[in-house]
């Protein structure tokens, strides 16, 4: 929607207003990365803020790992012995679970 290194003012506003009109809607759910975004954008879409959820990756210390891919269920079918939660069973294949600062949702309805 942009070209590298520009800026289109009210670009986010006209991009949403057009959503709106095209497509049959009775509420729209946004997430919003903290760690990338403070979530201002969503304040001048007309959205309300509901809740913001815990967000976290697991590491090796030299590669990031999205913390789906090392739930309970997947490390029970991948051979992994069953020692408590899955944050335990990854800290036993030498996996560290590191907090981000999550994710905030925001909502609009019709």
């Amino acid at each position: 929607c942009t070209i590298n290194n520009s800026i289109v003012i009210g670009g986010s506003e006209r991009l949403f207003k057009q959503l709106k009109q095209s497509v049959v809607w009775d509420s729209i759910i946004s997430y919003n990365n903290l760690d990338k975004f403070s979530g201002n954008t969503y304040e001048k879409l007309g959205m309300i803020y509901d809740s913001t959820s815990i967000g976290f990756f697991y590491t090796d210390n030299k590669i990031r790992f999205s913390r789906q891919k090392f739930q309970k269920k997947k490390l029970i079918k991948s051979g992994i012995a069953n020692i408590g939660n899955g944050n335990e069973m990854a800290r036993s294949i030498g996996l560290y679970r590191v907090f981000t600062s999550g994710n905030s949702k925001w909502v609009i309805n019709k």
